[in-house]
């Protein structure tokens, strides 16, 4: 499920950008549950011109700014990265700057809610499994068939699915919601689409407070039509 807060800075970050010249990329920044624990991660998501976009990436509160430094980053066609903050955050509310002006001016109006509590271990209750197929309207007008899947861990966070079909392998940022990630697409800017229909090779490897990484208990299989 994407949050509201990425909507909405995806839909201001075209009218800023578009008036401050800086077209060449757009911004998503969402945290993986509100409110966000205080060791929690924000994935931020760049599509357009993204070199050394995280170079000065951090997280400004109340009590000054806190450095963010990236514990997992991949690149499918755009630039996904989860930052974590270098000490917890006091409760409150925060928001992600890059040191770019234009950018940091439209982040800087949604601002994401920060609770009392620090993260639990995430770690698997069980092997992953395929709930149904979903078919989702993208924001073209036409629709994406993706595969709704149950991912049993102790915590909300993220996954990284490593899609692999004919040796070909990608890998994706998803966001874990009420205990499922939806495979097939994702963001709302834009989507993810599974290249090919048929038989994909699903790896999942959830990622919670502070970078911890834990793969699950074997692989799935996904059939896409």
């Amino acid at each position: 499920m994407r949050t509201a807060l990425g909507l909405c800075l995806v839909i201001a970050a075209r009218a800023e950008l578009a008036r401050a010249g800086a077209c060449g990329m757009l911004v998503q920044v969402s945290p993986a549950a509100s409110p966000m624990p205080r060791d929690g991660l924000v994935l931020v998501e760049v599509v357009g011109q993204h070199a050394d976009v995280l170079a000065h990436a951090h997280f400004v509160t109340p009590n000054g700014d806190v450095p963010a430094r990236v514990v997992r980053q991949v690149e499918n066609g755009r630039l996904q990265a989860l930052l974590a903050p270098a000490r917890a955050l006091s409760p409150g509310q925060i928001h992600v700057a890059l040191g770019l002006a234009d950018i940091d001016r439209v982040l800087a109006t949604e601002p994401i809610d920060v609770g009392d509590a620090t993260a639990p271990t995430l770690e698997w209750k069980g092997k992953p499994s395929v709930v149904r197929a979903v078919d989702i309207a993208s924001n073209k007008g036409d629709g994406t068939h993706a595969m709704l899947v149950k991912t049993p861990v102790t915590a909300p966070g993220w996954v990284v699915a490593t899609i692999t079909a004919d040796e070909h392998s990608t890998d994706v940022i998803y966001p874990i919601a009420n205990g499922t990630v939806t495979i097939g697409t994702a963001g709302c800017f834009s989507a993810y689409f599974v290249d090919h229909a048929g038989a994909k090779r699903v790896e999942l490897t959830a990622i919670g407070a502070a970078g911890r990484s834990v793969a699950a208990p074997g692989p799935i299989t996904l059939h896409f039509r």
